[in-house]
């Protein structure tokens, strides 16, 4: 499997989901559109912080599998690393759009200061403001990328212990500044996401620990 097609396969699958989310949510944006105070741009708003958290969590799970057993038979090392890559980009961009779309919300009235700086609005503002501090851990993360050649094996791996930071922060942003965090379907998936790179973590620590363990006691070629 080469990396232009697992990104396709998965820019397929974003797609469709995405056509799904729009038939679910039409009707209900379509009348809010037409009100005295259209709620539009709040589902929107709302649907890209879902993707954007669900492309978290895919792209760590792939970051703690790359060096594992099963990212060799699929997708293969290159393509799980330029998947890991896309991920963490697309959740990026759909974290600025879960922020940015705000700005036509004609009945709150935001800004560009209100949506970027801490407590710069009045709506649960510790817990937006670990949303805030998660979205701006990733940019270091990201820039990573295309300085890992500069950077050095330690301070790239140093980076990308951010992701953990950054899963609790924006976890806690949902759970507390979530319109939908008492819905039990949201709260499986935060469960979900939680268990899932709990087991992973614990999961790449024993198989590195193993490594090391098999490496120290193969002799040394003469």
């Amino acid at each position: 499997w080469s990396s232009d097609v697992c990104s396709s396969d998965l820019g397929l699958a974003l797609g469709f989901v995405g056509v799904l989310g729009i038939n679910v949510l039409f009707p209900a944006m379509a009348s809010s559109a037409a009100g005295a105070e259209p709620k539009a741009y709040w589902y929107v708003s709302r649907a890209a912080a879902f993707v954007a958290y669900g492309l978290l969590w895919v792209s760590m799970a792939l970051g703690l599998l790359q060096s594992s057993r099963a990212s060799k038979t699929w997708p293969g090392p290159q393509a799980a690393i330029d998947l890991h890559e896309f991920t963490t980009l697309t959740a990026l961009a759909f974290s600025a759009m879960h922020v940015l779309v705000l700005l036509g919300d004609s009945y709150i009235k935001y800004n560009l200061g209100s949506l970027l700086l801490p407590f710069g609005n009045d709506y649960r503002p510790a817990w937006v403001l670990l949303g805030q501090v998660g979205a701006y851990l990733v940019v270091p993360v990201v820039g990573s990328f295309y300085l890992r050649r500069h950077l050095g094996p330690k301070t790239w791996r140093t980076l990308h212990y951010l992701t953990f930071a950054v899963f609790t922060l924006v976890t806690a942003h949902g759970l507390g500044a979530g319109t939908d965090a008492n819905n039990p379907a949201v709260l499986t998936m935060y469960g979900l996401a939680i268990v899932s790179l709990y087991a992973l973590t614990v999961y790449r620590i024993l198989a590195t620990i193993k490594t090391n363990k098999t490496a120290k006691v193969q002799p040394a070629r003469a």
